[in-house]
């Protein structure tokens, strides 16, 4: 099925982020120095796909090691 038009869904703010970074990384092992609130400043720009694809990445880099 195609759909018409386009959907436009903007770019989760600072708190968004904040709580996408939260729920993506909810249970998992962080070192003290992790600082959530510094990663949801520097990741403005991302959408919450970026910032699940950045988990991946990371357990993959991890599981590399």
């Amino acid at each position: 099925m195609m759909l018409m038009g386009s959907l436009d869904i903007p770019l989760p703010d600072r708190a968004g982020r904040l709580a996408l970074l939260d729920i993506n990384l909810k249970g998992v092992k962080r070192a003290p120095d992790v600082d959530l609130e510094q990663l949801a400043t520097r990741t403005e720009g991302f959408s919450g796909a970026d910032i699940s694809l950045v988990r991946s990445s990371v357990f993959v880099h991890v599981a590399d090691t």
